[in-house]
């Protein structure tokens, strides 16, 4: 796999790559609140800024980010121990 496609994932004890395309494909095809979501997350947002910025409020965005935990691991189980 070329450097350039490759996507690492560190830890204390392992380094998991991915293909950059299979992570951004995954995105691709995620629905659009959690596109969102995940956009929110990574600018670091804490859940009542995401929270005002859906029009939601802050138990909401914890089940959503929580249920978006939930389809990741499932994506990416070693990352989680699993």
């Amino acid at each position: 796999m070329k450097q350039e496609n490759q996507y690492s994932i560190f830890d204390e004890y392992d380094v998991a790559l991915y293909n950059r395309i299979f992570i951004l494909n995954i995105v691709k095809n995620m629905n659009v609140r959690d596109r969102i979501l995940i956009g929110f997350l990574i600018l670091r947002k804490n859940y009542d800024e995401i929270g005002r910025a859906l029009g939601i409020n802050e138990e909401q965005v914890k089940e959503r980010v929580y249920n978006l935990r939930e389809k990741i691991e499932c994506l990416f189980p070693e990352l989680f121990n699993k």
